[in-house]
């Protein structure tokens, strides 16, 4: 009876090993994918060909040709298509092999989304703008408006002028600091922007692996492979530079740490979370619950003195 019932758990854990796709299936995927997104967005909008165009769109830079209207929606079809094949083949056991063809892939994606001219989004251009107002001119961009600098050569690209900035000042201090190293440059300031957003979107991606790690191993894979290969997740990041990737990365080192029962961490980690981008706060009351839930009365205690303490 032991014998009969251990055999089929042992052929379903072989077939489970053998259904992960192979390393280099996985690189032959994000290969075709990093060269749909240069052919349908990097080649025809490149940073280098327009980057001194202020305020383009896919509609203004194309002409609302039929051409590039398919290489738009078919490219995002190809890549998602993609991307959704891989994903339902990646199970099993995981050799080294295929963490590296996993984060190499990514890594090939993003890295062809870099030269790509931010379409549809001017918010590099307002962050680049104040960062500018605090590494440059020395002013407060949650008070100061890009209308009080409007000789600086970033002007023109910026979309709103006569407000203040929306994120916290966690970012407006990152982004103060990403300004003054790119200088004067506006390529350089994309890219730098660009680079800033990447930094998160690599840390979001280890602290997932790092959290399912602890709760569902055997999800760790594709955990990652979901959040770091989301074509979408990487034209925000890589090719529009946007830091809402950043705060994600907060949100992830909060979950992890209250898996981890690092109430304190987790805590801190939401509350800078929220001076980048405020969505971060709604996580602290239910890490609370969690806390006050889970520890003892001194443990409680501590619990609140330290967050209270170190959050100040």
């Amino acid at each position: 009876m032991q014998s009969a019932s251990t055999q089929p758990n042992a052929q379903q854990s072989t077939a489970q090993t053998q259904s992960t796709i192979r390393p280099t299936t996985l690189l032959l995927i994000s290969a075709i994918m990093a060269a749909m997104f240069y052919v349908a967005f990097t080649r025809p909008y490149s940073l280098a060909q327009h980057g001194e165009e202020a305020g383009q769109t896919f509609s203004g830079l194309s002409n609302l040709s039929s051409q590039s209207a398919l290489l738009y929606v078919g490219g995002f079809a190809v890549v998602f298509g993609l991307y959704l094949l891989a994903a339902q083949r990646l199970s099993g056991r995981l050799t080294r092999a295929h963490w590296a063809a996993l984060i190499g892939g990514a890594l090939l994606i993003n890295a062809v989304l870099l030269p790509l001219y931010p379409l549809d989004a001017d918010d590099v251009y307002d962050n680049i703008i104040r960062g500018r107002m605090t590494s440059v001119y020395g002013l407060n961009p949650l008070r100061a408006v890009p209308n009080d600098i409007a000789n600086d050569p970033f002007y023109r690209f910026t979309g709103w002028r006569d407000i203040p900035s929306a994120y916290g000042p966690g970012w407006e201090l990152l982004s103060g600091l990403t300004s003054k190293l790119a200088g004067d440059d506006n390529t350089a300031n994309v890219i730098a922007y660009k680079l800033l957003s990447l930094i998160g979107y690599a840390a979001a991606a280890l602290l997932i692996g790092l959290t399912l790690r602890i709760i569902a191993p055997e999800r760790a894979a594709l955990g990652v492979y979901l959040f770091a290969w989301n074509p979408l997740i990487a034209f925000t990041t890589s090719g529009t530079a946007h830091n809402d990737v950043v705060m994600a990365a907060f949100i992830a080192g909060s979950v992890y740490c209250l898996m981890r029962r690092w109430y304190v961490g987790a805590t801190l980690a939401a509350l800078v979370g929220t001076l980048v981008k405020f969505i971060p706060i709604l996580l602290i009351p239910f890490i609370v619950i969690v806390a006050l839930r889970e520890l003892s009365m001194r443990g409680r205690l501590r619990y609140v003195l330290g967050s209270a303490l170190l959050g100040g």
